[in-house]
């Protein structure tokens, strides 16, 4: 989530894989600690940060970020609104 706070380091096509590879799904609670940071970077400039966001939102198992996931299902990115929608 650092990484995708400060896009300024280049890399952030490659982003959405590394979070996947770095979050551990079979522990909740830590992707739950960091809904607060997701929700900050819904509206970040760049799809594949959306994306992202909207991917870790969805699996956060948390009823609250309803309202962040129904927004981003009219997101200009096909990609982020399918995330979105899965969530």
């Amino acid at each position: 989530l650092t990484q995708l706070e400060q896009p300024v380091e280049a890399t952030v096509e490659q982003a959405p894989e590394k979070l996947v590879e770095q979050l551990d799904l079979s522990d909740p609670e830590a992707l739950v600690g960091q809904i607060e940071r997701l929700r900050k970077l819904v509206d970040h400039p760049q799809p594949e940060v959306r994306q992202v966001v909207a991917w870790a939102l969805s699996r956060s198992g948390d009823y609250r970020v309803a309202p962040q996931l129904i927004a981003m299902l009219d997101d200009p990115d096909l990609v982020v609104a399918w995330e979105a929608s899965l969530g």
